[in-house]
């Protein structure tokens, strides 16, 4: 027998016969009325379109999406009618609210060498995005894997290994990203844009705290590019220049950016860009 692959989301428009009841309003739901909905275990939650953008807990699992993806996430959404269509690509293309990230979560690194300290050793398949952040290609069994990360030099050696901070892409997510690397730059070219008009108004504060995770309210104009369900690429503004940030986003209410992730400055995106080829030679040579 053929599984069949059932999508975590559901949206409809078409009447029903069977009375349905918005499980965020407790009110029902008219019958030809656009409606979202949650799969559950042999059952779906369904609500009104309004209240499920305030009222369900997994909102924000469709925040920050494009359309490729919300089809993926999303039963239905190629039946219903264009401007339902339209509505639903507005709302979650807009961005997820963020958390605060929680004190004490600063990750440790045990010794972090640098290029002052003398040239450092790095493993085949391994491409170096300059200050000790570096591009690696695994293979974990059968799978493949693109991980970028924060590396260190251990003491009294010049082989730098890789920490826990960064992020670990699989073959389909890393596709995306090489995809979308022309998207980004414009959204960089965008906000560098607007940071240098913003510059004009008024003076640049300096950022109190450089290793934070950006909120909302503090880099309002940041723009998403997903990768999947729960990962995003970020453009934002930090500080005086703008920075591309790899991340996993949490599956909790709030949707809040984990530690499961990678800050990139310019000349680091820059040279995992130099690198797509040789990434991919190596991808292939595993394979």
């Amino acid at each position: 027998m053929k599984r069949v692959k059932t999508l975590p989301f559901i949206v409809s428009s078409q009447p029903t016969k069977v009375d349905i009841r918005c499980c965020g309003c407790k009110s029902l739901i008219n019958s030809d009325q656009l409606r979202l909905g949650v799969r559950e275990y042999k059952s779906s939650s369904w609500f009104h379109y309004v209240c499920f953008w305030t009222n369900c807990y997994y909102r924000n699992h469709l925040r920050g999406v494009d359309g490729n993806t919300l089809a993926e996430l999303v039963d239905g959404f190629s039946g219903i009618p264009p401007s339902d269509k339209s509505r639903l690509l507005t709302d979650a293309s807009s961005a997820p609210s963020i958390g605060r990230r929680k004190s004490g979560s600063k990750l440790e690194i045990p010794y972090e060498g640098s290029e002052a300290d003398g040239d450092y050793e790095l493993d085949d398949n391994t491409f170096d995005l300059t200050n000790l952040v570096c591009c690696s290609v695994t293979k974990v069994q059968t799978n493949l894997h693109v991980s970028i990360r924060k590396y260190f030099i251990p003491r009294g050696r010049t082989c730098a290994k890789p920490t826990k901070y960064g992020i670990s892409l699989n073959c389909e997510q890393w596709n995306k990203l090489e995809l979308q690397v022309d998207d980004i730059n414009s959204a960089i070219a965008t906000t560098q844009k607007t940071l240098k008009d913003k510059e004009k108004e008024k003076d640049k504060k300096d950022c109190k705290d450089k290793n934070k995770l950006p909120g909302k309210e503090e880099f309002p104009d940041w723009i998403l590019f997903s990768l999947s369900w729960k990962r995003r690429v970020g453009v934002f503004a930090s500080g005086e220049e703008v920075v591309v940030d790899i991340r996993e986003f949490s599956e909790e209410k709030t949707f809040s950016e984990s530690d499961r992730g990678i800050r990139l400055k310019p000349d680091q995106w820059k040279q995992l860009q130099e690198n797509i080829n040789n990434i991919n030679k190596s991808l292939r040579k595993l394979s």
